[in-house]
């Protein structure tokens, strides 16, 4: 099985209504690479396991608004990988964006902003 065919993922939805995605592979489920959580709220505590990255604001593709992603990412796996993994996850939680042109650059917060154009 190839590498980003085995990346596997799960969606739940918190207690209080925050959509958590945790990234594993298919073969060791138990083993949590990374985890986004959309539209963090003020408070939240991410998993201990896993280090914070980034933040990273998606627009929505229905409406004028933005989903931002928060990214925890596991220590062990090096770099390469972890980036492989986050895209895969940006592949499947967005499949629906087409975008010709991808625009990126961080703000002042230090929170990566994505802009498309939309085919």
């Amino acid at each position: 099985m190839a590498f980003k065919e085995s990346i596997k993922f799960k969606k739940i939805i918190n207690h209080n209504g925050v959509p958590i995605t945790n990234c594993f592979f298919e073969e060791a489920p138990e083993n949590i690479l990374a985890t986004m959580v959309e539209d963090e709220p003020e408070g939240f505590e991410g998993p201990l396991f896993l280090q914070k990255s980034v933040k990273v604001s998606i627009p929505n593709d229905d409406t004028e608004t933005r989903i931002e992603i928060s990214i925890w990412f596991s220590p062990n796996e090096d770099n390469d990988k972890m980036s492989d993994i986050i895209q895969s996850f940006f592949d499947w939680r967005f499949k629906d964006l087409k975008s010709k042109e991808t625009a990126m650059s961080f703000d002042e917060s230090g929170k990566l902003i994505l802009n498309f154009n939309k085919v």
